[in-house]
């Protein structure tokens, strides 16, 4: 978001929010706060963020679940903020800065203005209250430590973020064009010169007034004139507003602008820059946090997933192949059954090998210390040792592989998770079975609980019901909900979905297999990679007692060979 996309956004809240009367503020996440205002009658919803990878200010039509315990900063703005009102919104400095004046009363009734800064830079991106000059407080404080250049810090005089150089848009005349060098490639020049302007906007407009995205402006015929054409541009820009949504080649939205770009491509027109701005981040954002909130889970279910690749390979080192255990009882048995003298300190001797059909000469070597009988006793305990500690790495390995295989699945299904609940979920999962460690109750207790995503269900193109379940929660519903006569598929060996035709008695189609197939490849660690699908009717999958994750077993199956793109998968219907 570019100064100049924040000029237009300015008006069109100034419009929309001036005189609002400030009913409700909440705080859904530590650098998001959502103000819920009343005006002429009709409720607005106004979210502001200064996340990095996030920053927005717009009315939004989405919902959020607050935390448990109100922060400190979200109850010094309903302290100072609700009730007031809303005198406007400006621009300061044609730059990414934005100021919402607010009339509210003091604690002894007495009206005061409080001033909202929304600072949209970045990672110094920042939203901070101010009251005559002085800072109440801000949404991302900034120490001394962080910053030698400029702290928001409670108590401290608000300044102003570093003014650029630069003219601003609306004050554009071709001397000050001119008088700057007016040299040089245009995009690069109109970036450097014009508040606001980013590299993608500098191009745009280049290309609007000469046809190319960065001509050299020394080459053009007449530099007077297009100084001329550029203070036209900026003077009647209002002009061009239509906001739209830029698209990618799948129809997802990528960028919000305040006009069509002529040098992009795909754009959807929408009603205004709030409503391009929420479509946008609606699915931007949850993904951004999703991923923030399952980071540290995911490094722990990764860690587990080394801890016991690496028992494995212990396991694997330990466990002496069958060969070399029997080589042991052979030598023993053999021993005993020796009866000619053999000198005592010999260090081998050689004796027929009755298990070789040809009965061979055999050396074995011996202990000189001890006789034969000895020699032959500690062959024979040899073996037993060898016998044990094999059965015992053939168990410690198997339960680590299962462990892993229940860490990949946990992992699997944190890449699919949704919302808070989906990552608790899989959280729990992992704890349960011992992959990390249990946190604290009081930890637990305070976690936001969101709403549970609920399992997707596709409509083949015969009619059948395909549900695809994104966690083992899911999963066992498809388990709990299905009949026997419906089809259960699974892609071979990696973690993924359970996925299930609802054949409603009904013989399923090779066309409708092989969709389900697709959505079962789809929905696993492959993503759609070719892969080996095992399907089979429901009644022959069955649960693994205790097991968790929903791991189950099954029998009488076939094996379908598919590979899948996201094209493929989003042509199917999916229903409600």
């Amino acid at each position: 978001m570019d100064g100049l996309m924040l000029g237009f956004l300015a008006k069109e809240l100034g419009s929309r929010i001036s005189g609002a009367r400030v009913d409700r503020i909440s705080q859904p996440y530590k650098d998001m706060l959502v103000l819920q205002l009343r005006n002429k009658g009709e409720n607005i919803r106004l979210l502001i963020a200064a996340a990095p990878a996030c920053t927005r200010i717009h009315e939004t039509q989405q919902s959020f679940q607050n935390p448990s315990e109100a922060p400190m900063f979200l109850m010094l703005m309903r302290k100072h903020l609700q009730g007031g009102r809303i005198l406007g919104v400006q621009q300061l400095f044609s730059d990414r800065l934005l100021r919402i004046d607010v009339l509210s009363r003091s604690e002894l009734g007495d009206e005061t203005i409080k001033y909202l800064y929304f600072e949209a830079m970045g990672k110094h991106s920042n939203l901070s209250l101010v009251s005559d000059g002085i800072i109440i407080d801000a949404i991302r404080r900034v120490t001394g430590d962080m910053s030698r250049v400029r702290q928001l810090f409670p108590g401290l005089i608000y300044d102003m973020p570093p003014v650029q150089k630069k003219i601003e848009p609306n004050k554009i005349e071709p001397s000050k064009l001119l008088e700057r060098g007016f040299s040089g490639r245009l995009d690069v020049f109109l970036r450097e010169n014009i508040m606001g302007i980013s590299p993608a906007t500098a191009k745009e407009i280049s290309y609007r007034l000469t046809g190319e995205i960065s001509p050299n402006i020394e080459e053009l015929k007449d530099t007077h004139k297009l100084a001329e054409e550029i203070s036209l541009f900026f003077s009647d820009i209002d002009k061009l507003y239509e906001p739209c949504l830029l698209l990618n080649n799948d129809g997802e939205p990528v960028e919000a602008l305040p006009f069509p770009y002529l040098t992009k491509g795909n754009a959807k027109r929408t009603e205004n820059i709030s409503t391009a701005l929420d479509s946008l981040y609606t699915a931007k954002d949850s993904k951004n946090r999703i991923d923030q909130a399952a980071a540290s889970l995911r490094k722990a279910l990764r860690s587990s997933v080394k801890r016991y690749d690496k028992r494995i390979s212990a396991c694997i080192d330990k466990l002496s192949s069958e060969e070399d255990i029997q080589k042991y009882r052979i030598y023993g048995e053999l021993l005993t059954g020796h009866y000619s003298p053999v000198p005592r300190g010999a260090s081998e001797v050689e004796v027929p090998n009755y298990y070789s059909e040809n009965m061979e000469l055999i050396s074995i070597p011996l202990e000189p210390s001890i006789g034969l009988s000895e020699n032959a006793q500690r062959y024979f305990k040899l073996y037993r040792k060898a016998d044990t500690g094999a059965k015992l790495a053939k168990g410690q390995m198997a339960e680590a592989e299962k462990q892993k295989a229940l860490a990949e699945q946990c992992l699997y299904e944190l890449d699919n998770a949704e919302n808070m609940e989906d990552i608790l979920s899989v959280r729990e999962n992992a704890e349960n079975a011992g992959l990390i460690k249990k946190r604290r109750s009081k930890q637990a207790k305070h976690k936001r609980r969101d709403k549970p995503s609920h399992l997707m269900r596709y409509m083949s193109s015969d009619g059948f019901v395909i549900m695809v379940g994104r966690n083992s929660k899911q999963n066992e519903e498809i388990l709990r909900s299905s009949s026997g006569d419906d089809i259960w598929l699974h892609a071979k060996g990696i973690p993924a979905s359970h996925v299930l035709i609802k054949t409603e008695g009904k013989e399923v189609p090779e066309n409708t297999l092989i969709q389900a197939a697709k959505l079962a490849c789809y929905y696993s660690k492959n993503r759609g990679s070719a892969t080996e699908i095992d399907y089979c009717l429901r009644k022959y999958v069955k649960k693994i007692p205790s097991s968790a994750l929903a791991h189950v077993s099954f029998t009488n199956n076939k094996t379908i060979f598919v590979s899948a793109d996201v094209g493929e998968i989003n042509a199917m219907k999916l229903v409600e």
